[in-house]
Parts: structure tokens; sequence; C-alpha cells
């Protein structure tokens, strides 16, 4: 329900923006996200693993999420000083006048100031088991912003206004999160030295990652901004948008099938289990993709008139999401098992890879960077194939070798 009311908050931002302000819209969005992922860097990670050992300790778990904030409020300025300047530039490049440009960098910093410390109190509820409450504010937070732009668009939304929702939503999250972990926590305690020490290092140890993949998470609203234009870059968004309604497939992978499949522990049904797994996903995407073909029409009505032209491109952006939640499977289940041989390669193939692409592809128009971003899922795939390869022949050497088909009495 979640998603949902998501999607179709999305969905009404699209249809009732203008080409213009939507580009606009998407930019601020985009480097609000990139903003966020680079002022975290694994604190969020940190928290948990330091978490799972003091958390019933009510003062020493307030000194880890006092040191947790503490990190992320400087992380967070480092990352404003890079990403306020781009995305500056990226909407003066899409026609922004100064007074939008500066009222849209406002909203990111206002937008980003409570995602800082909603990491932190999200990772004490869950510690502490409490998932109905975490359901609860989300689906009151989505329902507060679908109200929101409900009533915006029979009044004023634009781009401004839009992205103000945001903030609103982000705002109010943080309360109802900062209130309930208050009852797990004594927040009046300063950090704690050994808790810094050792976010530090796992931050400093995930630095090169990080960066990369917060590149990459945004790469192809970057390359149509700096390219194309505010048009195109609308596109790319909107299309985006039908993408996410099919984020469900991702949530009950995660939720329901990887656990299972994680105390597998028998190595030729978990053999059995990894291809019935990887043919079951396929299905699944192979049928989202062809009732786009057949009902393309229909899809692209969820974004309004402006998109109806965007049949070969719709089709395009779902091959990457397929491409892209097949990868996403496969190292879910590699990770599961810790094979991650050859895990390191996965950053110097995708470069290699994307400057290739560059070469071959005009990234100016949408068709372009759909097929950029579809291309540059193929190392993923290809590497997660050899780390599952390298996981069972290894997991057949310790346990024994995997059982044969035998070929019938008289035969060659």
């Amino acid at each position: 329900m979640v998603q949902f009311l998501t999607a179709l908050s999305g969905l009404l931002i699209v249809r009732t923006l203008a080409k213009q302000d939507y580009a606009l819209f998407a930019i601020a969005n985009s480097m609000q996200a990139t903003t966020n992922l680079l002022a975290d860097l694994g604190i969020s990670m940190g928290v948990r693993s330091i978490g799972g050992r003091v958390c019933e300790d009510r003062i020493r778990f307030g000194q880890l999420l006092i040191a947790a904030l503490t990190l992320r409020r400087w992380f967070a300025c480092a990352s404003l000083g890079v990403t306020i300047p781009i995305a500056g530039w990226m909407l003066w490049r899409n026609g922004a006048s100064w007074f939008l440009i500066i009222g849209l960098c406002l909203t990111i910093i206002a937008s980003l100031i409570p995602l800082l410390a909603s990491s932190v109190w999200i990772t004490s509820l869950q510690l502490h088991g409490q998932f109905r409450r975490l359901q609860k504010i989300d689906l009151s937070n989505a329902a507060l912003r679908l109200a929101i732009i409900g009533g915006l668009m029979f009044s004023y939304l634009t781009a401004f206004t839009a992205a103000l929702t945001a903030v609103v939503g982000n705002w109010y999250q943080l309360f109802w999160l900062k209130k309930y972990s208050a009852h797990h926590a004594d927040l009046a305690q300063p950090p704690h030295d050994e808790d810094k020490r050792e976010l530090k290092r796992l931050s400093i140890k995930m630095l090169p990652n990080g960066i990369f993949f917060c590149l990459q998470s945004q790469i192809s609203i970057w390359l149509i901004t700096t390219f194309g234009n505010a048009s195109h870059v609308a596109e790319v968004s909107a299309l985006g948008r039908i993408a996410v309604l099919f984020t469900i497939l991702n949530t009950t992978m995660d939720t329901i099938v990887m656990p299972r499949f994680s105390r597998c522990q028998e190595p030729h049904l978990l053999l059995r289990r990894y291809f019935q797994l990887l043919a079951g996903c396929l299905l699944l995407s192979g049928m989202l993709v062809l009732g786009a073909a057949l009902f393309s029409r229909q899809f692209l009505w969820l974004l309004g008139p402006h998109y109806s032209h965007l049949r070969p491109e719709l089709l395009l952006m779902l091959l990457s999401t397929v491409t892209s939640f097949i990868a996403g499977t496969m190292w879910a289940i590699n990770a599961s098992r810790a094979w991650i041989k050859g895990a390191s390669l996965y950053i110097p193939a995708t470069i290699i890879t994307q400057i290739v692409i560059l070469l071959l592809l005009d990234v100016s128009t949408v068709r372009g960077v759909l097929l950029f971003a579809f291309w540059s899922l193929l190392p993923s795939v290809a590497l997660n194939a050899y780390m599952a390869w390298a996981g069972f022949r290894q997991l057949f050497r310790t346990n024994g070798s995997p059982p044969t088909v035998s070929a019938p009495h008289g035969s060659t």
C-alpha cells in the first residue's frame, strides 16, 4: 500500500506538471537522493552492527545514536558542498530562473536535514522489532504526501511546491521516528568515542563504493541533463515512474523468498532452487514486459498526454528495469551464501563498459540514455553468474559432486 500511494503521488505530479517544470522537479529530487546517500556512507550499516550489541542498554545505545548523528551532519555538510553547485548548474542548464534555482536548492537542503536523523531512528525501531509502528509511519507519511499533492493539483502545483511536499513528508516522518526512538535510547548522552572511530573506519572503507553507486544511481538523469534538454529530462524521469510500479517484485524477493533460500543447506536442493528462482524471476519479468508491449497505450496514459509518444522508450525502460531486477536477485542470492569471489571487478568492469558505450551511443536522446542504462547492467549480470558458478563449484567440492543424468542403457 505504501508503494502504491508513493507511485500514485509520483504519477499525479507527472500528469499535472508541464514538461519543463517536471524536468526541474526531477533534477531536484535526484540531487536530494544523491546528497542523502553521500551523507550516509555506511553509517546506517554501522548503527545496525554496533546497535545489535548495545541496543538493550538505553544509555549506551543513546551514545551510539548521537555519534552516528554527529558524523552524518559532518558528511552532509561535505556532500552539500559538492551537490548544491551541481544541482544549481543542472537547473540553470534546463532553463530555471535564478529565483527558482535558489528555491529548489533550499528545498534540497530542507529535505535532507530530517533524513540525516531519520535513517538513525529507523534503525533503532528495527533493532527493537517495532515493524508495525514503522509500517504505520510509512503509510501515514505516504497518505499525507498524496493528500498534499492532490490538493495542490487543483490550486498551485509547480516544481517548487512539488519539491516542498517531500520536505513536509520528511519532517513528519522525523517527528514520529524520534518520538518512538526516545523510548529506547537516552538522547541526552554525549557521543561515544569508540563508536565514532568504528563508524569512521566503516565509512572510509565504504567511500569508493559509496561514491560509485551514488553516481550510478542517477547517471541517466545527469547524462540527459548534460547532453539533452529539459524535454528529454522530463521523459526519462517520467518513464522511471512506470518502472517504480514493478518494485513490488523486489519487496517480495527481499522479504519472503530470500530468507527461505538462505536457510537451504543441502547442495543439490540449493542448485535446483537457484535455477527455479531465476526461472521464476525471468517468467514474471517477461510477463510484465509483454504486458507493457501489448498495453503500452494504457501504461503511457498514466503519465499523461505529454508522454504518449514514448512507446519504444517505455519498452527500453522496462527492459533495463527487468535486467536490474535479475542482476539484483542474483546478487542477493550470492550475498546470502557469501559467494562474492570476483565482486571487486564490478566497478572497473562497469566503468570500462560505460566508456565504450559512450563512444558508440548518442546520449543526447532518450533512446540513447535508456540503451546506455541497459548495456551498463550487463557486467553485473555476467559477474553475478560467475560468482554463483564459483560458489556452487566450491560447495560441491566440499560436500560432493552435483547430480548427473545417466544416459539410457546401450546409448552413447
